[in-house]
C-alpha cells in the first residue's frame, strides 16, 4: 500500500468515486452537481489544497482531501478542513483508510495550526482512530434539510 499526493491523472478516478460516496451521503438533496463541476473541483483541491491517494497492486484505492484556509475570525491561524475520507466497499479493511488518515495528519501537524476532520454517523469507522491519533472532539453538528 502506497500513500502519495494527488496528480491531475487521478482525478477521474476520484470523480468516479465522488459519485458513489454521494449516493451514500445522509441527504435527499443529490450532491453530486455534475462531472464537470466535480472533475473542476477536484482539480482545485489537487493543485491548491492537500489531496493525497492510496494504491496498491491494482490502482487507486482511496482518497483523502481537506481545504486549506484561514480561520474567518483569525488569519494567523491556518486550517486544514477534511472534504472526503473515502475508501471504495471493497478495499475497507486493507488498511487504505488508515493509511490516508496518517498522511492527511501528518501535513496538517507540519503545516496546519488546526487539523480539522469530520466523522459522519454512517461511517464504518469508529471515533477510537482519531483520539488515538491526537484529535480531541471539538464540537458536534446538527443538521436541517431543506429541499431545493
Amino acid at each position: 500500500m502506497e500513500v502519495r499526493k494527488a496528480t491531475l491523472e487521478d482525478v477521474h478516478w476520484i470523480a468516479q468515486e465522488m459519485k458513489i460516496f454521494a449516493d451514500e451521503y445522509i441527504s435527499d438533496i443529490p450532491l453530486y452537481h455534475s462531472d464537470e463541476y466535480i472533475i473542476n473541483l477536484i482539480e482545485n483541491i489537487i493543485t491548491n489544497h492537500v489531496c493525497y491517494v492510496a494504491e496498491d497492486d491494482t490502482g487507486l484505492v482511496g482518497v483523502v482531501a481537506g481545504l486549506v484556509n484561514k480561520h474567518i475570525y483569525n488569519p494567523d491561524i491556518t486550517q486544514l478542513i477534511e472534504l472526503v475520507w473515502w475508501v471504495p466497499k471493497d478495499k475497507r479493511g486493507t488498511g487504505a483508510g488508515k493509511a490516508l488518515l496518517d498522511a492527511y495528519t501528518a501535513w496538517g501537524k507540519k503545516y496546519a495550526h488546526w487539523t480539522v476532520f469530520s466523522h459522519a454517523p454512517n461511517t464504518p469507522v469508529g471515533e477510537e482512530i482519531f483520539l488515538k491519533k491526537g484529535y480531541k472532539l471539538l464540537e458536534r453538528n446538527y443538521f436541517i434539510e431543506r429541499s431545493l
